[in-house]
């Protein structure tokens, strides 16, 4: 039995650390607005490790795991890995979670959860215009051109029937 209490204090102080160490992070390398992060560095390398030992052992309470996944999801954030962060919050079930009698700090990172998935989400669909928008450009570039080459054929063509 002490052993348990071992295991599920060596995870907390795993999520504890990871934690401290992301918001450390973000106090000392703040992210502006407009700008995309910048990918996994050093200490976010360290940060991720604290965060993986305390969800891989599975010795955390439930209420606890969900904090550890949304401290994980907010460093995929940070390191800029969008579709990992929104997968997390997906398993967490960020749109379903208790907003009612919840401590200050708790709700404190749901609303900065549900803040980070917004910014993504913006972001994503900002990608994906500018990928339809070269996607469609090149499309029109394309056809353009085909069309050229289809008239410069025809043109061929009608020149060799009327020299017969």
């Amino acid at each position: 039995m002490f052993n348990d209490y071992k295991l599920l204090a060596d995870d907390m102080a795993e999520l504890l650390l990871g934690e401290s160490k992301l918001e450390l992070f973000l106090k000392e390398n703040p992210l502006k607005q407009g700008a995309s992060p910048c990918g996994p560095r050093p200490k976010l390398i360290e940060v991720r490790k604290h965060l993986t030992a305390a969800l891989d052992r599975g010795n955390l309470k439930p209420e606890f795991l969900q904090e550890a996944n949304l401290v994980m999801a907010k460093l995929n954030y940070v390191e800029g890995d969008y579709k990992e962060a929104a997968n997390t919050y997906a398993r967490v079930g960020i749109d379903d979670l208790q907003l009612v009698a919840v401590s200050p700090y708790r709700l404190r990172m749901i609303a900065e959860a549900y803040s980070t998935k917004g910014i993504m989400i913006m972001v994503m669909i900002y990608f994906l215009e500018q990928k339809y928008k070269t996607v469609f450009s090149l499309l029109i570039f394309f056809v353009k051109y085909r069309m050229r080459y289809v008239q410069d054929q025809f043109c061929g063509t009608v020149k060799k029937y009327e020299s017969t």
